[in-house]
């Protein structure tokens, strides 16, 4: 019986020795760091783009903020962080991040967020360097919902989203100049094939991510348009998909309305429209009838 005793403590001593060295690797493969152990001050920041050579091939390829990815322009360098209304840490995320070489690390201005600064849309500074190179990115926070539509290329977009077939057609036309930008990507009247991401950062939502198919309609006589949420299969037939955004009710259409400011509709969805990563402005969101 005491010899029983003896291997049951040794055992439960085993397995607590061996669940701390499971925590502790666990730990050291957890690559995310705080927003505030990677910032530096002017003086740091100066050193660094003195010292090294800006390098406009060095990218962020990938960035999450509390496990979440972040929209990135990377013609325009910036990059989008909407804050999680409820979130204990939202002025300084977990940062989690994949760059164009592993040899690179991250920094930001020191520069504390806040509400003060978000609402002026401020431009906080973070740059990608080594060694020898740098890259400098703007970040924009916002307190609001962003939508993203993606059209005729692959681009940078949360993990999430996973890689998505081209579209050959919209592809070539650009190929060949017969269209540019994405204004002409959506024509009016037409509809055009899109892959969408919603980033809910409403309070007490548990589906954050939002993720579907679909296509969008440009109104032929205002700046606004028809999200709709239905697409074909591979076997050429209709999937009906309703889907909540925003806490809405299902559905399979919802109307975009070009917005000044979120409080012109305050019983509205109001949220960051992006078009192939590029901020387009405010929109309103809602059921289309």
């Amino acid at each position: 019986m005491i010899l029983c005793n003896m291997s049951r403590k040794k055992l439960l001593i085993l397995i607590i020795f061996i669940t701390i060295i499971i925590g502790i690797l666990i730990a050291f493969m957890n690559y995310s760091t705080k927003f505030k152990k990677v910032q530096i001050d002017q003086t740091q920041w100066e050193s660094i783009i003195s010292s090294r050579k800006e390098n406009d091939n060095a990218k962020i390829e990938k960035i999450e903020f509390n496990g979440y990815g972040l929209i990135i322009d990377e013609e325009a360098d910036k990059i989008y962080y909407s804050l999680i209304n409820e979130s204990s840490n939202k002025y300084s995320p977990d940062v989690d991040f994949e760059a164009s070489s592993e040899e690179y690390s991250l920094a930001v201005m020191e520069d504390p967020i806040t509400d003060a600064k978000i609402k002026e849309s401020h431009e906080f500074k973070l740059m990608i360097y080594n060694n020898e190179y740098y890259h400098v990115y703007s970040l924009i926070c916002t307190d609001l919902p962003m939508l993203n539509i993606t059209f005729d290329k692959i681009v940078q977009r949360p993990k999430e989203m996973g890689d998505e077939l081209l579209n050959e057609k919209t592809s070539q036309m650009r190929a060949n100049n017969e269209i540019q930008g994405d204004e002409t990507i959506v024509k009016k009247g037409k509809k055009s094939p899109i892959m969408m991401w919603m980033f809910n950062n409403q309070s007490n939502n548990t589906n954050r991510v939002t993720i579907s198919k679909g296509t969008i309609k440009k109104s032929k006589d205002s700046n606004s348009y028809t999200l709709n949420l239905e697409y074909l299969t591979l076997g050429n037939n209709v999937r009906e998909n309703e889907i909540s955004l925003l806490n809405m009710e299902p559905s399979s259409r919802y109307l975009l309305n070009e917005t000044l400011n979120e409080e012109n509709r305050p019983n509205q969805n109001v949220v960051n429209l992006f078009v192939n990563n590029r901020f387009k402005g405010l929109y309103t969101i809602e059921i289309a009838k």
